[in-house]
This record gives structure tokens, C-alpha cells and sequence, in this order.
């Protein structure tokens, strides 16, 4: 039996041209995150939150009949994680935990898709309340890394917080052509609303 719907070579040709387009696939280990406290633990944080810019759960209601919908929460601001930590035998974790309860138990973070100082995109993270989890020795654990776990709750308020504002030093060049068309257009909503046109309109006529 033949298909009715077959692939052809042509198809992924152009399938290969959008995707070289759209950029290659991001490796999971190509990020840092880096407190702004202990800039230098940045390579011992293996694991960190790449934050998102989402919505808050949508409400379900019903209108008088019966009639059920459906309206969107607000812009979340507020999110939780988990740190995982490398200690070192100089103690360099634990030292961080003392730095850390000096200075309130929060910390802001940066977190980079690449590397401080070169990178190609960075999020602000900001009053990251980091708490520590007890690890442990184990006798057995003779080629084991003694790692530490830390929950973390931070605010982030995405990347279009400061419009106006944003600048590309330590970027790779050309590397947020598309994050800029969000912002141009994010701008040029902000200025049409300013001019006394409603946000909806603004942004129907942008699209």
C-alpha cells in the first residue's frame, strides 16, 4: 500500500534551510549562572534555572446560563528552582552559606546563555532567596562528588523590563537579532500607547 502523504527530498532541503535559520540546538551544559555576591562560584553551580516569561494560571468561570470560559492570569513574576552546588575541598560552599546569611539570606544572579563576558543572551534575576539543603559523607562514595542542593525562589520580570535601555556589550554579534525584533516592537507599542491609542490596537496593528 501506498501513502498518501509522502516526505520528499525537497521537503527537507527546505525543512534544513529554516532550521540553520532558526540557529543550532542549544547544548544543555552551555549556560552559567553567576551570583552577584561570589562571582567567582559561577564554574561550581551546575545546576540553575533558565528562566521563562510566562502567565500565571488561567481562571475558569461560568457566565449566568452555564456558559463556561476561560480568562488569563497576570504576567508571574515570582518562581521557584533548585541550585545544585560543587563544594570544593577548600570549603568554598560553605563559605558562601556564611557569606550568604551575612548578607540577608537573598543574592541577586545573572544567568547567561554561554559565559560571562561573552554570551549570547542574559537574564536578571533578582532578590534570589537561597536556602541549603544538609549533604551528606558516605564511605562509600569513593568516586562520588559531594554536592550540595539549595531550593531557590527569585523574582524575574523578563527581558523587555528596562526598554529603552538595553545594550549588547559582551554579546556575540548578531546573536539576539530575534529578542531585538521583540524589543523594536515592544518599543514602538509603548510610544503608540503614549500617543493616547489603546494597548490592543496598538499591538493589532503591529502584527
Amino acid at each position: 500500500m501506498r501513502a498518501n502523504f509522502q516526505q520528499t527530498l525537497q521537503d527537507y532541503g527546505l525543512d534544513y534551510a529554516t532550521a540553520k535559520a532558526l540557529g543550532a540546538p542549544m547544548l544543555a551544559c552551555t549556560g552559567m549562572i553567576v551570583p552577584d555576591i561570589a562571582p567567582h562560584l559561577a564554574l561550581l553551580i551546575t545546576n540553575f534555572p533558565r528562566p521563562v516569561t510566562t502567565y500565571t494560571e488561567p481562571v475558569d468561570f461560568a457566565y449566568a446560563g452555564g456558559l463556561q470560559a476561560t480568562v488569563t492570569g497576570v504576567p508571574k513574576t515570582s518562581h521557584t528552582s533548585n541550585l545544585q552546588f560543587i563544594e570544593t575541598d577548600f570549603g568554598q560552599i560553605q563559605g558562601f552559606m556564611e557569606l550568604l546569611m551575612a548578607n540577608g539570606g537573598v543574592t541577586d544572579c545573572t544567568v547567561y546563555d554561554g559565559r560571562q563576558g561573552r554570551f549570547m543572551q542574559a537574564y536578571q534575576l533578582t532578590d534570589c532567596a537561597i536556602t541549603f539543603e544538609p549533604s551528606e559523607f558516605d564511605a562509600e562514595g569513593r568516586s562520588t562528588l559531594l554536592k550540595v542542593s539549595a531550593p531557590m525562589s527569585y523574582m524575574y520580570m523578563g527581558l523587555n523590563t528596562k526598554l529603552g535601555t538595553s545594550t549588547v556589550v559582551g554579546q556575540i554579534t548578531g546573536a539576539s537579532n530575534v529578542v531585538d525584533q521583540f524589543l523594536n516592537k515592544a518599543n514602538q507599542t509603548l510610544n503608540i500607547v503614549r500617543a493616547g491609542n489603546s494597548l490592543v490596537r496598538a499591538i493589532g496593528d503591529l502584527f
